[in-house]
């Protein structure tokens, strides 16, 4: 026996499946209402409702996750410096903990407020050990959106070599270089040149 063939009105109820909704009676007569401002079928008007919700649905979504993922970076953030304000011991064993270091010869450590809150750490190190840390602690920018910058008592890697290093870390905690006065990167580039 020959299978019939579908009609138009089968195929576009299979694309278009029907849901139903039960709604309280106040928002039921508000919907009337709409009905006899815009001239339309209220359930037109509910499917136009719902059909905008769902059409612009991951536009909402990516606001909803900005603003969730805002309100959590702030939350490290504010987490993170309260924790140094608060004892910068524990805030040194939690980082030397969770990055597997062992004890860091620190000559001093400090909260610093140029263009933004960050905290300095002075080792009583190399450089190329000093710069080895702070690569190890680059990442608690993106976790914490607090910057930690490492320095260091003596210099033992030529200008080059410590540029790259440097790039490194501004690529691992996801910043750029930053200057207090007006900069021209021409003078930059002249100066490295004529070096």
């Amino acid at each position: 026996m020959k299978k019939k063939k579908e009609t138009y009105r089968q195929r576009w109820l299979k694309e278009h499946p029907e849901i139903h909704i039960h709604l309280p009676k106040d928002v039921y007569n508000k919907l009337l209402e709409l009905e006899n401002i815009l001239g339309k079928n209220k359930n037109d008007i509910v499917k136009d409702l719902i059909n905008g919700v769902v059409i612009n649905f991951d536009e909402y979504r990516k606001k909803i996750e900005k603003e969730v993922g805002d309100k959590k970076f702030d939350e490290g953030y504010n987490s993170a410096l309260k924790k140094f304000v608060e004892s910068p011991d524990h805030f040194y064993n939690y980082i030397r903990r969770k990055y597997h270091m062992k004890k860091l010869r620190i000559k001093k450590a400090e909260l610093r407020h140029d263009s933004d809150d960050w905290i300095y750490i002075q080792l009583d190190e190399k450089a190329s050990k000093a710069l080895e840390i702070w690569k190890r602690l680059a990442p608690l920018h993106k976790e914490f959106g607090l910057y930690i910058a490492v320095g260091w008592t003596r210099n033992d890697l030529p200008k080059n070599k410590l540029a790259d290093e440097l790039v490194e870390i501004m690529r691992l905690s996801g910043t750029g270089p930053y200057w207090k006065e007006p900069t021209s990167a021409v003078e930059i580039v002249r100066e490295a040149r004529e070096e």
